[in-house]
């Protein structure tokens, strides 16, 4: 059986601390890069997606937007302040992610659509 001198001993703890300092200061450097790619198009749907663009031009023709959601804007409006809170996260939001408005567009969309 091998028995190892102070001097192995002391190689062997400084290499282990080093190794672990390596790795702690890998993982920190890591840990502000995002784990997912994000396809550009995606990172435009607030301005460019379909819904901002479909929402904002029903919005100019009152008709198109009481075919579509069954209630006139001011009552979108009115319904959309009562349950706001509702829709919204409740935790830390993503700048990109789906509005409230939007929520309760799709929810609407989907009544009206299994009605």
């Amino acid at each position: 059986m091998n028995s190892f001198g102070e001097d192995e001993l002391l190689i062997v703890a400084a290499s282990i601390l080093i190794i672990g300092l390596i790795l702690k200061k890998n993982r920190s450097a890591h840990k502000n890069i995002r784990s997912c790619w994000v396809n550009p198009y995606l990172r435009q749907r607030n301005t460019k997606g379909r819904f901002a663009q479909d929402f904002n031009d029903m919005r100019e023709w009152n008709n198109e937007f009481t075919q579509n959601f069954h209630m006139e804007q001011d009552q979108f409006e009115e319904l959309f302040q009562r349950v706001r809170h509702r829709l919204e996260p409740k935790r830390c939001t993503r700048p990109d992610g789906i509005s409230a408005k939007q929520r309760l567009a799709y929810t609407l969309d989907g009544i009206i659509v299994s009605y």
